[in-house]
């Protein structure tokens, strides 16, 4: 009996951090190595998160370095290029938002049948606002397949064109609450047990808002319960205006 051939599919990331983006790509991947004929590549430009790039791996996935397009834009085509040209994959599937169609462009003139154009931002996210509209339009010129993570993010990268939600899902297991743990993480951090805890786990950029997040939770001990506390877990380049707000 013959063995059933593999789907190739290949994934282009911006980094390899502790956002959401990386969090979703290992969490499905995981499950479609396990469960399906795939063959998943991970391609990524800048410097990687260790633990993130290992989780990858471990899920099954193959990863592969290129220089990024803010350092050296032809050689990051050049390797896109010759990554999709040598691996022939049955899909591309983009998750750089405005930046999509740098590898899609590349996979259409390559020929590939499947380009995903997945849209992880409900938000500008790049500071040359005049570009925004050619860059979504490119999105959709380049793609054959229109994703979002939620309808917001759809909406703003691919206005009124039909779009499918594929939603940022989470293995509910690892987040179930645990009176022992609850406990411990309180002993460790010397709070009482009345004490009203809050929390953000997310990167620290402009998109997620912490700024606004520290003046509201003031707002809340000050008017409302004096005994609390917030708790802000995560980096990214906001980690100094953020800090620069508590102290």
């Amino acid at each position: 009996m013959k063995s059933q051939k593999k789907i190739k599919i290949i994934h282009f990331v911006s980094g390899l951090q502790n956002g959401g983006v990386e969090q979703v790509l290992t969490n499905y991947t995981c499950l479609l190595n396990r469960n399906c004929p795939v063959d998943q590549l991970i391609v990524y430009q800048h410097l990687p998160d260790k633990d993130r790039l290992k989780n990858l791996m471990l899920a099954g996935n193959r990863t592969k370095k290129i220089p990024s397009k803010s350092k050296n834009l032809i050689l990051n085509l050049i390797e896109t290029f010759k990554i999709i040209h040598d691996e022939k994959p049955d899909i591309v599937h983009a998750h750089m938002n405005l930046l999509n169609f740098v590898p899609l462009l590349v996979a259409k003139i390559l020929g590939v049948k499947v380009r995903i154009c997945h849209s992880h931002i409900s938000q500008d996210n790049i500071k040359l606002k005049f570009l925004v509209p050619i860059f979504k339009k490119l999105n959709i010129y380049s793609a054959n397949h229109l994703v979002a993570c939620g309808l917001e993010a759809g909406k703003y990268m691919f206005k009124d064109r039909k779009f499918q939600i594929i939603y940022n899902a989470i293995f509910q297991d690892s987040f179930k609450f645990s009176q022992e743990k609850r406990n411990e993480m309180r002993e460790k951090f010397n709070l009482a047990s009345d004490t009203i805890v809050l929390g953000h786990i997310g990167r620290l950029t402009k998109q997620k808002n912490q700024i606004f997040l520290i003046d509201v939770f003031n707002f809340y001990k000050e008017k409302v319960n004096e005994n609390s506390k917030l708790f802000i877990i995560g980096a990214g380049e906001e980690q100094s205006p953020v800090l620069n707000k508590i102290y």
